[in-house]
């Protein structure tokens, strides 16, 4: 198969994906990755040319440093992300971040994110984008602010457009202890994942044409949630097995939408390191100040950036 025939693969459903495209048109040790298709990500061997950040919070996010992307930035772009931690390790001359909290898939092609500027004090509302107030304002879509000569790019999407964050709030053991049998609750599960599906998609078939050259690596959804609920993550046993089993379709759909275009994507779902254990990757809902609930924190963002860093073409 030829580069052209596997740009234009689709993912299902296709006759979506199709038309939405269309429209678009107007340093610490870690286990290996899991294993993905031989021959990935294809693109040009990297060396030390252009790496660009893209997507949501799950690669804005960090501590709260004391730098302008972070203090002064609606986006909060943190100083110690994961993708200033790849920066680090993979040394670009050229090194741009432009993910942003809350970003939805189609942000990252050509719609402006529209953000506010009264920051709400749900653990979860930064994950969200919850930065609202009367005084909205757009971000500048992602996309154009890729160079075409781009190397390495590394992309975090569809959590949003999944809407995760917000079926957890309705999950809580407190509010409903049986979630995952709650026939509207499967059911905007069943949109997020359509949604996530068609939109991911599209974006990465976008980022594919604007930079035909570089190595593109999607972060994969979940790892924080485990076997069970605990105080950092409040669900059911039941409840729990049910959203892992929501990120797995998840990501199982991430992984065909970047392979489709000849990316890689870099699982962080591995057994034991759940919010809830002895040796986190994430936060759970209590996470420290400056930091979001159940993101990555600094071992798990360390263990992307390794994964990232050590998968890269040279």
């Amino acid at each position: 198969m030829n580069s052209h025939q596997k740009l234009a693969r689709f993912v299902a459903p296709g006759v979506l994906v199709t038309l939405l495209a269309a429209g678009e048109a107007t340093a610490l040790a870690d286990p290996p990755a899991p294993p993905s298709r031989p021959g990935l990500p294809t693109g040009a061997p990297y060396t030390h040319g252009t790496y660009v950040a893209m997507g949501d919070s799950r690669a804005a996010g960090g501590s709260a440093t004391l730098t302008a992307d972070y203090q002064l930035n609606p986006c909060r772009r943190s100083g110690d992300n994961y993708p200033s931690m790849v920066r680090d390790r993979i040394k670009p001359r050229t090194y741009i971040d432009i993910s942003c909290i809350g970003a939805k898939s189609a942000n990252l092609r050509n719609h402006p994110q529209m953000m506010g500027l009264r920051q709400t004090n749900d653990p979860l509302g930064s994950m969200t984008g919850s930065m609202t107030g009367s005084l909205a304002f757009p971000i500048a879509a992602q996309l154009p602010q890729v160079p075409r000569t781009a190397q390495v790019i590394t992309v975090s999407t569809g959590g949003n457009d999944l809407d995760w964050a917000e079926i957890l709030k309705k999950c809580n053991i407190r509010a409903r202890k049986n979630c995952s049998k709650n026939p509207a609750i499967k059911a905007r599960a069943r949109q997020g994942l359509s949604r996530l599906t068609v939109q991911a998609t599209t974006s990465l078939r976008a980022i594919r044409g604007r930079a035909p050259q570089a190595q593109i690596f999607t972060v994969g959804l979940g790892g924080f949630i485990g076997k069970h609920g605990c105080r950092q993550v409040q669900l059911s046993t039941a409840d729990a097995v049910w959203f892992n089993n929501l990120f797995k379709e998840a990501n199982t759909r991430l992984r065909a939408a970047t392979e489709g275009v000849g990316g890689k994507l870099i699982d962080v779902t591995d057994p034991g390191h759940d919010a809830c254990s002895g040796r986190a990757w994430f936060f759970g809902r209590n996470a420290p100040q400056g930091n979001m609930a159940f993101h990555l924190n600094t071992t798990g963002r360390a263990v992307v950036a390794n994964r990232i860093a050590g998968s890269i073409r040279r």
